[in-house]
């Protein structure tokens, strides 16, 4: 009876060992989150506003939807190529095939719409700044859901640069630049934001529809 008795003893030792464990992961999280993401600190701006982060600032001087048509139009004004016909690209959801070079998150032969942002950024730092778009805020068609992705092909194309898997941005300091982002979205929305999250700094600017 003693020997069974011990071993209860260890088996509730190490079950509230487990709980307190679980409890510190918990609270170790929700720390965290609300460092990181403060919900009390989020600031909605105009569209005519600034977005102000640690180094830079971000402008977005226009932002236009288009439908799959439209776009298509768009390119063919600009003299730029779909980028189906210049790389063998394939739907990521699709069984990849031996000729794809890369695959892409939306489907070239279905309908989709695309989002094209012109910004104007300005280095604030006195240093030499270097950014990937991509870092710069997140494009989502609501408040916290699930952000768009941008187009690595389009983008370089209307930036004018040769195409590359890393867009980058780099700046002098206090210099300012204009870029074009473009994003390919397969689900249409009316309502498009921008969010920026940065430590006890949370921006939310709504771009779409066009106020």
């Amino acid at each position: 009876m003693k020997v069974m008795k011990n071993k209860k003893i260890s088996v509730n030792k190490i079950s509230a060992g487990l709980m307190i464990g679980v409890i510190l992961v918990m609270v170790i999280r929700i720390v965290y989150v609300n460092i990181t993401y403060p919900s009390t600190d989020m600031k909605i701006i105009k569209d005519s506003d600034t977005l102000y982060k640690k180094d830079y600032s971000v402008k977005v001087l226009s932002a236009t939807d288009y439908t799959r048509d439209e776009w298509s139009d768009r390119l063919g004004q600009l003299g730029i190529l779909h980028e189906e016909d210049v790389y063998n690209i394939q739907y990521y959801k699709e069984e990849k095939a031996s000729d794809t070079q890369y695959q892409v998150l939306y489907n070239p032969r279905d309908n989709y719409s695309v989002i094209e942002l012109e910004l104007e950024i300005t280095n604030t730092s006195d240093k030499e700044l270097y950014l990937e778009m991509s870092d710069l805020f997140n494009l989502e068609q609501g408040i916290n859901t699930t952000p768009e992705y941008i187009n690595n092909y389009y983008t370089a194309a209307l930036n004018k640069k040769v195409y590359d898997k890393d867009i980058d941005i780099s700046l002098n300091s206090y210099e300012t630049g204009k870029y074009i982002l473009v994003y390919i979205c397969n689900d249409y929305s009316t309502d498009y934001y921008i969010q920026s999250i940065e430590l006890g700094n949370y921006q939310v600017m709504k771009i779409l529809p066009v106020q």
